[in-house]
């Protein structure tokens, strides 16, 4: 792989982890000792991608459980890349309907941007809503999942690459919902938010401002409240984003 700094900032980003996960230091020998057989396209199927996937999906799966509290979700390992559309999302993987993944967009062709992706649905993944059609999620969710990916890319790749995200809901206009609903949760420490997490059940189920001001009135005001509360848009942002 000629994008060595990519592979670098992953073996970066694993020393920042708590836990010691046996097969997460597997991963980061096997990155060291065969990366530049990883391709430069992430979407072609080769073994070396698929265990770089798989390492990339692990770590953003352990940051956003040291940020924001544990999932008792099962995970599938191994994340997809769609065919059938543009947007990256969570879904069940097997016959079960207990395992969740994530399939990465259809327009996600570098591994940065895969990085990206990941570190947003692995906040979906904290506590999973698979149908958003029949299912009213809270705006907090998905502020949260921009956050969660915007610092994580700022902090490991935009330190080599100089540039923001390709794909970003923070390159559309002030009054979309993914705009809003980052702006908002921005002003929110990590901290607070997992502590909001804990109180509520989940960040998609963050509905009742009164009691949220209880924990971020520090940092929002009663409108941003009342508004971070409401039930997120997807038909606003359809087009504009490739989040879910």
């Amino acid at each position: 792989m000629k994008n060595s700094k990519f592979i670098d900032a992953i073996i970066e980003m694993i020393k920042t982890t708590n836990n010691s996960v046996p097969t997460k230091e597997q991963f980061a020998e096997e990155l060291s000792r065969n990366g530049e057989h990883v391709s430069e396209c992430p979407r072609e199927e080769r073994r070396e991608n698929t265990r770089m996937l798989e390492l990339v999906f692990l770590l953003t799966l352990e940051l956003v459980e040291e940020k924001y509290g544990n999932s008792n979700v099962q995970i599938f390992p191994t994340p997809q890349f769609r065919k059938d559309g543009k947007a990256s999302q969570i879904g069940t993987a097997g016959g079960d309907h207990t395992t969740f993944g994530v399939g990465i967009g259809a327009d996600v062709t570098t591994w940065e941007q895969v990085f990206y992706e990941l570190c947003h649905e692995s906040v979906h993944l904290l506590n999973p809503v698979v149908n958003i059609e029949t299912t009213s999620v809270s705006s907090m969710d998905e502020g949260v999942a921009v956050k969660f990916a915007e610092d994580l890319y700022a902090r490991f790749i935009t330190s080599y690459t100089g540039r923001e995200p390709a794909i970003s809901p923070t390159h559309a206009g002030v009054a979309h919902p993914y705009r809003v609903a980052f702006d908002i949760v921005r002003k929110i420490p990590d901290s607070v938010l997992k502590e909001i997490r804990a109180e509520f059940g989940a960040f998609s189920q963050v509905t009742d401002e009164i009691k949220l001001l209880k924990f971020a009135s520090e940092y929002i005001s009663e409108e941003e409240a009342r508004v971070i509360c409401l039930p997120f848009s997807y038909s606003k942002g359809i087009g504009q984003t490739s989040m879910r």
